[in-house]
């Protein structure tokens, strides 16, 4: 953990030294080095009844945000903007961006195969939930802006990931993708470091601790223990319940910001969580 610290915080000032490049490498990442990682990865995958497991996991992490967000923008009375923005930012993780990473860090690499099937089943989860959530609460009055389904599902990374399950059978030799697929740890921390803005975090800095609270501890620990009551925790349930725990995922905030959900809360929840993270993960690891 260290080490990525380190690269974030290497993001953080050669932003505020030489200016923000992260745009130029978020596109690197999301159109070459992610689909690159995920096909690599899930080739590499063995199907087994852990991983529809996953998928109940990812379900019911997702469910329990989008109850308890609703349920504080009613206690709150927030408008349908910020309701739709709390309700993103708690429900969905950047189980991808963040959390491989992290996992990767932590964790020996054979165990990346669940954190990468988690966070695609959260994608998948997006499209349905988070599709409706934004055409429901966003202030645009044309909703063809708002089919958000038909663009994500182009997605490069949707697209190894498929690619990568239909010729898993064939048992490619990808390991000279390795060298790429490696590079993404380094690519996604210091873009992190580059987008961290001080100024964003504090313009909602009472909701941004609400929701990072909530995202990053109540949910997760409500996930673990019912895990741990119906099914035990072995490995790979032990690497979703953690995903749970992951920040807010980056594409819900972006689609969000296009979608005029409340900017403040979207931006002050991303950038704390992202900071948390760093601390919180390895201490959430060892308590689970």
């Amino acid at each position: 953990m260290a080490s990525l610290l380190f690269v974030f915080l290497l993001g953080y000032i050669f932003k505020k030294i030489k200016g923000d490049y992260s745009k130029e490498i978020i596109e690197i990442i999301t159109n070459i080095v992610m689909p690159i990682f995920i096909f690599y990865y899930i080739t590499k995958l063995e199907i087994t009844p852990k991983l529809l497991i996953i998928s109940a996991i990812t379900l019911l992490s997702i469910s329990l945000g989008i109850m308890i967000s609703l349920m504080i923008s009613l206690i709150l009375k927030l408008d349908k903007p910020s309701t739709g923005a709390l309700m993103l930012v708690t429900s969905f993780g950047s189980s991808s961006f963040v959390g491989i990473p992290i996992i990767k860090a932590l964790y020996p690499s054979k165990f990346l195969v669940y954190i990468i099937f988690y966070g695609q089943t959260n994608f998948l989860f997006f499209l349905i939930f988070g599709s409706i959530i934004i055409s429901l609460t966003s202030p645009k009055n044309d909703k063809k802006e708002l089919n958000f389904i038909k663009k994500l599902l182009k997605t490069p990374t949707f697209d190894a990931f498929l690619f990568a399950l239909i010729l898993k059978p064939l048992k490619l030799n990808v390991d000279f993708l390795k060298i790429v697929a490696d590079s993404l740890i380094f690519l996604a921390i210091l873009t992190i470091g580059m987008r961290f803005e001080f100024k964003k975090l504090f313009k909602n800095i009472k909701i941004a601790f609400l929701v990072n609270f909530l995202k990053m501890f109540l949910i997760p620990t409500i996930v673990f223990l019912i895990v741990k009551y119906f099914l035990g925790i072995n490995s790979a349930l032990k690497i979703a319940i953690i995903a749970s725990a992951m920040p807010s995922m980056a594409l819900a905030v972006i689609y969000g910001l296009q979608a005029k959900l409340k900017e403040e809360i979207l931006i002050s929840v991303m950038s704390l969580g992202i900071l948390l993270s760093f601390i919180w993960i390895p201490i959430f690891t060892k308590i689970i």
